[in-house]
């Protein structure tokens, strides 16, 4: 079975939002070297990734995804 893509957290400490953009609630923090579990294509330069079964967005400028 395939592993499933993951995006890795390359700034200090960033937040996960609820949209994709600075205008989503905050949902959780995350820090850098943290791998998140991938949740689809990027939107306008956002991320989505699953937290805990719920699914938020991180800023593009501070992750990226990993290539599987």
């Amino acid at each position: 079975e395939p592993t499933k893509p993951q995006v890795k957290v390359t700034g200090g400490s960033v937040y996960l939002r609820t949209l994709p953009s600075t205008s989503g609630a905050i949902r959780a923090v995350v820090h850098l070297g943290d791998l998140l579990p991938s949740a689809g294509d990027a939107v306008d330069g956002w991320f989505p990734v699953d937290r805990d079964g719920v699914m938020c967005y991180i800023s593009g400028k501070y992750s990226t995804a990993l290539e599987n």
